[in-house]
């Protein structure tokens, strides 16, 4: 029976494609299978078992896409600095003009323009986060003010 709560708990997570591009799919997916992966270690060095093993040997493959993900992880994280940025104007609080918020924009397109020329791996990545942040600049700051 543990079997196959597990086997039905990787199904779930594999059905999950999460909502793009602010919840990836990949990376939770990523995540969940490393928890189902360290409870299934814990339980087979209770009781051993040849099912459990078959299973990690099947999520083997998580350690070899572990640097993948990290830098996916990594790169995401200009995403979300982004989507901060421009949610600066939602909150009642801390409302901000046009002018402020594109400010701030630029700032984080500077900085990613730097980590351009300075990481050869994420070249590819952060130029596609640049080439979008520019087809859109044009009108993006409109309705701050």
């Amino acid at each position: 029976m543990l079997i196959y709560n597990y086997c039905q708990t990787i199904r779930f997570a594999l059905q999950d494609d999460g909502c793009y591009p602010l919840a990836p799919g990949g990376l939770k997916l990523y995540t969940r299978l490393k928890l189902i992966k360290q409870s299934i270690e814990r339980n087979n060095k209770l009781q051993p078992n040849t099912e459990l093993q078959k299973l990690l040997r099947l999520l083997s493959i998580l350690d070899e896409l572990e640097p993948r993900y990290q830098q996916v992880k990594r790169l995401y994280k200009w995403i979300f600095r982004v989507n901060r940025i421009l949610r600066q104007n939602k909150s009642k609080k801390r409302k901000k003009s046009s002018v402020q918020v594109e400010a701030d924009l630029f700032v984080c397109f500077d900085k990613l323009l730097k980590l351009r020329s300075r990481c050869l791996e994420d070249r590819l990545a952060v130029e596609s986060v640049l080439k979008f942040m520019a087809s859109y600049w044009e009108g993006l700051f409109y309705y701050y003010d």
